[in-house]
């Protein structure tokens, strides 16, 4: 039973290692500073938004077999903003395709995170291009109007408005 148990956890780090390899070289193709992590086989870098920076990590995960990846949003819901927040986080994602904007009520972080399973898969730059690029456009796309509400420039009415228009 060991031993069976040891094929198995080898087969997954050589996948594990086999799908970072491809993430490395999707990254690389970008021609943008980047940062790896080859133990935790993690990688971030930044990529330009419309109008903000937009940090990306992604991460495969050899233990569940996920590509990750997360990009946080360069602020938060100050406490008396926090059920808008929520609010406005899930109407976001009943929209979106892929991926969650994930809120922390307790601290007001806003972070989007996609991710995909490779277990029993055959897994493509393409795949890994797509988890990225959703990534960059879900926060682009909506990281204006959910500043916009924080900073109380907007109200929630005038965020639903907008959110129907998108």
């Amino acid at each position: 039973m060991e031993n069976q148990e040891n094929k198995i956890n080898a087969e997954k780090k050589k996948n594990a290692e086999k799908i970072y390899k491809l993430v490395l070289e999707v990254v690389q193709s970008y021609k943008c500073r980047f940062e790896q992590n080859d133990e935790k086989m993690m990688v971030q870098y930044t990529s330009r938004g419309e109008d903000i920076p937009i940090d990306i990590i992604i991460h495969v995960d050899e233990e569940r077999s996920l590509i990750r990846s997360f990009s946080f949003l360069p602020f938060k819901f100050s406490e008396e903003k926090r059920l808008e927040g929520a609010i406005a986080t899930n109407a976001i994602n009943y929209i979106l395709q892929d991926g969650y904007f994930e809120y922390d009520y307790e601290t007001g972080i806003v972070d989007f995170k996609v991710s995909t399973s490779y277990d029993g898969s055959i897994i493509s730059k393409t795949i890994i291009e797509h988890v990225l690029s959703y990534s960059e456009y879900a926060v682009d796309r909506f990281n204006d109007l959910l500043l916009s509400l924080s900073k109380s420039y907007i109200t929630m009415d005038e965020f639903r408005k907008r959110l129907d228009k998108e």
